[in-house]
C-alpha cells in the first residue's frame, strides 16, 4: 500500500494535527430567528409607542410606525435588509441616551442590552427574513389555482414576499387600518419594466390582494393565468396592456370584482362574454378598446346597472372610487 511507504510516526503526526483542527474549529453561528430572537425585544421594548391600530378609536403609533406587524415595519422603512448602518431600526438604539433621537426615548423606556442590539444587527445582516431562521425566498413563486387560494385563510400577507415585490418596484399598501392583511397593489413607476414573470412574483401575497393596477405594464394573457387566482380582488385595472380577449377568459372566477379598467386595450365584442360572467360589476370602462356600441349594449344589459363606459373618459391610472 501507499501507506506503508511513509514513515509512521510522520502519518500519525498529521492525523493528529488534522484531528486537533478538527475540534478547534467554531461550530455555525445560528442564524437570528424573527419570531424567537426579534419579536421579543420588539415587544418589551417598542410595542408600548408603536402598536398599529385594530378599531378606529386606537391611538395611532408614534411618528406612524407600526412595529406588532412585520407589514408595518416593512411600510415604515426602517430596515434595509444586509445592512444595518442604513437601517434606523439598529442606528436608533445605538445612539447615546443623551441624544434626541435615541429609541427607546429615556423617558418612555428601557434602552436595550447590547445582546438585543447585537440581535438586531445580526438579523438585519443577514437579510431581515421574517420566516424562519435561514429560510429566505428563492427561486419562481409556487403559482396556485384560484380554488387554492380561496382555501387559504386571510392572514397577515408574506413579508418576505412583500419585500421582494417591493423590490421590483410594487407598491402596496393596506385598504385599511383596521384590516392590514387586505392590501392594494400598483406600480406606480417603472411600469414598463414589469411584465408577466413580475405578475407571477404576486401569487406570494395572492390571498391579500383586493385592489390591483397594472395599467401600462407589460403584462399579457399568460400574465392574467396568475391574476386569475386572485379569489379577493375587487379591483383590477388593465388599462393600456397588452391583454387579449382570450387573457378575460382567466378572470371569470373572480366573482367579488366590482371594478374593471381596460381603457386602451385591444378588447373587442368576444371577449365580452367573459366579461358578461362577472355579475358583481359595477364600473367597467372601455373606451379606445375595440368594442363595438352592439357589444356595449349586450354587455350593459346583462350587467344592469354596472356603469359601462366606452366614450371619452378621463383616464386615471388609479382606482376612482368615487364612480363606485
Amino acid at each position: 500500500m501507499f501507506l506503508s511507504r511513509i514513515p509512521q510516526p510522520f502519518v500519525l503526526s498529521r492525523l493528529a494535527a488534522f484531528a486537533c483542527a478538527l475540534v478547534a474549529a467554531p461550530a455555525a453561528r445560528a442564524a437570528v430567528d424573527f419570531e424567537k430572537n426579534i419579536v421579543p425585544i420588539l415587544k418589551a421594548k417598542c410595542y408600548d409607542c408603536h402598536t398599529g391600530k385594530k378599531t378606529e378609536a386606537d391611538k395611532k403609533p408614534k411618528g406612524g410606525l407600526a412595529l406588532d406587524s412585520t407589514s408595518g415595519i416593512l411600510s415604515g422603512n426602517v430596515i434595509e435588509a444586509g445592512n444595518p448602518d442604513e437601517s434606523s431600526l439598529y442606528t436608533r438604539v445605538i445612539l447615546p441616551q443623551s441624544d434626541d433621537d435615541v429609541m427607546p426615548p429615556k423617558k418612555d423606556g428601557t434602552p436595550l442590552t447590547p445582546v438585543e442590539i447585537a440581535a438586531f444587527k445580526e438579523w438585519i445582516a443577514e437579510g431581515a427574513h421574517f420566516g424562519k431562521a435561514g429560510s429566505a425566498p428563492a427561486g419562481p413563486v409556487k403559482q396556485m389555482t384560484l380554488d387554492e387560494v380561496k382555501a387559504m385563510g386571510l392572514k397577515e400577507p408574506n413579508p418576505d414576499g412583500v419585500r421582494a415585490l417591493t423590490d421590483l418596484g410594487a407598491t402596496i399598501t393596506a385598504i385599511s387600518v383596521t384590516t392590514p392583511q387586505l392590501l392594494a397593489v400598483e406600480f406606480i413607476s417603472g411600469a414598463s419594466l414589469i411584465g408577466d414573470d413580475e405578475v407571477k412574483q404576486l401569487m406570494s401575497i395572492a390571498p391579500n390582494v383586493v385592489e390591483l393596477n397594472l395599467a401600462r405594464t407589460n403584462v399579457t394573457d399568460e400574465g392574467l393565468k396568475a391574476v386569475g387566482a386572485f379569489a379577493r380582488l375587487t379591483k383590477l385595472n388593465l388599462n393600456n396592456t397588452k391583454i387579449t380577449d382570450a387573457g378575460l377568459e382567466h378572470l371569470v372566477g373572480l366573482t367579488g370584482l366590482d371594478w374593471l379598467n381596460l381603457y386602451g386595450t385591444s378588447v373587442s365584442d368576444s371577449g365580452l362574454a367573459s366579461i358578461a360572467k362577472l355579475r358583481n360589476l359595477k364600473a367597467v370602462y372601455l373606451w379606445n378598446s375595440k368594442v363595438s356600441d352592439e357589444g356595449v349594449a349586450k354587455l350593459q344589459k346583462a350587467l344592469g346597472s354596472a356603469k359601462v363606459v366606452d366614450k371619452v373618459w378621463s383616464e386615471s391610472s388609479r382606482f376612482d372610487l368615487e364612480d363606485l
